[in-house]
């Protein structure tokens, strides 16, 4: 049970959840652990004050924007631990899910990745994993029956050091890189599932998902505000997207989802037209003048 982790945290911005994050992190009962955080070239600075004390962090700062997939290899490069816990920054762990994983790692060695249950502010299931739909974009599983392309959820994975290496021989990185964030956790299940590796799933480890840490919304323009994202963030969805279907997408297997996953991406790139056009054409009313919820 004294087995070392790693847990790797890419941060941009929401740093009022990260601390929330690294509090639950204090108090897990296994505490043979370290932290990095890739500090993204977060708009407000990231520093060790305010954070606990207890915590052996390791900050790694960018001067770029690495994006989730990039910030995640570039810390495993650094990181000691034999199993690589990877989390999000909106994530707060029960205190109870350290040591739940490392005792399912230490207990059955045919084990090489295994993620917990998800779930919302609301207490209701988030995720307890990740799917392609209909259109090929990554879903949330809301329940437990098994899935032949089911991989772990992205908000938190945990990975032995042996599959983190074998990730590297056969691919080149652990994540991939030009999947910079949204389908990152989708790609990562397509390759586990191509090395024969299946992620176990432990509801007894379980954390809330606040979701929303560093998704950029266009808060400034009424009546949009809420739903609204940015022009730059609906580009490089578009273009993750474009990614993972000219790397993942198999005529042979993929054929009868063809119709939907060509509605997706069209529907995708109208709305990110929509939206050039409301920001050209569009006056943008001053904050004043945006009614307060």
């Amino acid at each position: 049970m004294n087995t070392f982790c790693s847990v790797i945290i890419p941060v941009f911005n929401g740093i009022q959840v990260l601390t929330k994050c690294l509090e639950s992190l204090a108090a897990q009962t296994h505490t043979a652990f370290e932290v990095l955080i890739v500090n993204n070239d977060s708009r407000f600075p990231v520093s060790l004050s305010g954070f606990p004390e207890t915590l052996r962090i390791n900050l790694l700062h960018s001067d770029t924007n690495r994006f989730y997939a990039e910030a995640v290899n570039h810390a495993y490069s650094k990181s000691r631990g034999k199993l690589i816990l990877v989390m999000n920054s909106d994530v707060v762990l029960d205190r109870d899910f350290l040591r739940i994983l490392v005792r399912h790692f230490d207990r059955r060695f045919e084990c090489f990745c295994a993620h917990g249950l998800m779930l919302g502010p609301n207490g209701r299931i988030d995720s307890i994993g990740v799917i392609p739909g209909y259109t090929l974009r990554p879903v949330d599983r809301k329940n437990a029956c098994s899935h032949p392309e089911a991989g772990p959820s992205g908000a938190a994975f945990v990975l032995r050091k042996e599959t983190c290496q074998k990730l590297i021989r056969c691919f080149g990185n652990l994540m991939d890189p030009e999947i910079s964030f949204y389908y990152s956790d989708l790609s990562l299940a397509f390759r586990l599932k191509q090395l024969g590796i299946r992620s176990d799933f432990l509801p007894a480890a379980f954390g809330t998902h606040f979701r929303g840490a560093s998704t950029p919304i266009q808060s400034s323009v009424w009546p949009f505000r809420y739903f609204h994202l940015t022009e730059n963030y609906q580009k490089l969805l578009m273009r993750n997207r474009s990614i993972f279907l000219r790397k993942w997408f198999s005529w042979k297997r993929d054929f009868w989802r063809f119709p939907f996953v060509a509605a997706y991406s069209w529907a995708l790139k109208t709305v990110h037209l929509l939206q050039r056009f409301h920001n050209r054409f569009w006056k943008i009313p001053p904050k004043s003048m945006i009614p307060q919820s």
